[in-house]
Parts: structure tokens; sequence; C-alpha cells
């Protein structure tokens, strides 16, 4: 994250990051036989990365009203194992919840078809 001049909270090193802790490999595709790949060509996530990416997120300058806020729950957390399968999940995404209607009518439909 930049120290100095503009700061733009979607920044590509912190997306990097935030790529790596998940195990996202932007070289696998449905044209490189994503499907073929054990995995679909997911890395396993790291734990080591994604601590690296929170310390980023942590000590980045606010730049959002959301930074300002910290949310506490009175509830218990969630087992993992009462946590549904991505790949159930993947079953019924769409790509119009991706944004919310934050994207182009043009960029809909590109990855619609996509």
């Amino acid at each position: 994250v930049p120290k100095m001049g503009e700061y733009h909270i979607n920044s590509s090193d912190l997306a990097k990051l935030l790529h790596n802790a998940i195990g996202l490999d932007k070289t696998v595709s449905a044209a490189t036989n994503r499907d073929d790949s054990e995995n679909d060509g997911v890395k396993p996530a790291s734990v080591a990365d994604y601590e690296i990416f929170k310390k980023s997120l942590e000590s980045a300058p606010l730049a959002n009203i959301r930074d300002l806020l910290d949310f506490e729950s009175d509830r218990k957390s969630i087992s993992i194992d009462e946590i549904e399968p991505a790949a159930e999940i993947m079953k019924r995404f769409c790509t119009g919840a991706m944004s919310l209607g934050a994207l182009s009518r043009e960029a809909h439909e590109t990855l619609a078809i996509a």
C-alpha cells in the first residue's frame, strides 16, 4: 500500500495479496482447461498469505466510512462443518449478483457470455 500520493482502496498490490491468500491463479481459466485441473486449478488457500493481506488492510489509511466501524456479535461462531461447500454455492452463482448494478450493461453481458 503506497505511503504517499493518491490512495486507491482497491490497489493492485492489495488485490494480489488477496488472490494469493485465497489461492486464485489468474492464469487458470476455462480456456486453459480449468475443469480438467485438480480443484479446478485453484491453489490451496494460504493462512500465511491471508495474515499478510489482513495486516495490510489493518495498516491502510482510512478510506471509507466502513473503515471506522468495528463489528462485534453476541452470537457463537458457526462451525466450519455447517458451512455450505463452495461447489454447491457455485451452482447458484450468477454474474449479475457480483456487481449489484455497479457494472455497465456491456460488462454484464460479457461476463454472462464468459
